[in-house]
């Protein structure tokens, strides 16, 4: 009937002009705050239902593990210098995509050995199996 019950999208790309055009009705947001452009989204974790839910995307740059130190830390710097750059910024914001706060490498390894983490926890939990 050409109608979806409930789907999971990110707030990036063409879904916010689909939000903006009422094509899509949004309900609520799965990251633990509000996202600055659809401030009227309710965290889903605010609900007592859906309690401490939370599933943020995130994406980042990986290197060879043998990248030498300085390099990766020349590499990082100049990632968030152009993450600073008014066009890049605009662009990325106006697609509906949240630019994170600037972390140095050991911000960035803790950050993602908590997901990696996180997400093993929720297979065990649900015995997620590989086929």
């Amino acid at each position: 009937g050409g109608q979806i019950d409930m789907v999971f999208m990110p707030l990036a790309g063409g879904t916010p002009g689909m939000i903006a055009d009422g094509k899509v009705k949004a309900i609520g947001i799965t990251s633990r705050t509000p996202h600055p452009k659809f401030p009227q989204l309710t965290p889903l974790a605010a609900q007592k239902s859906m309690a401490g839910f939370e599933f943020d995307l995130w994406a980042g740059l990986q290197i060879p593990a043998k990248t030498p130190a300085d390099v990766a830390q020349k590499l990082n710097k100049a990632i968030y210098e152009v993450l600073q750059n008014p066009t890049v910024r605009n662009n990325l914001e106006s697609s509906g995509s949240q630019i994170g706060q600037a972390m140095d490498m050991a911000e960035l390894a803790r950050m993602y050995s908590a997901e990696i983490a996180r997400y093993q926890s929720i297979a065990k939990s649900i015995n997620l199996q590989p086929q």
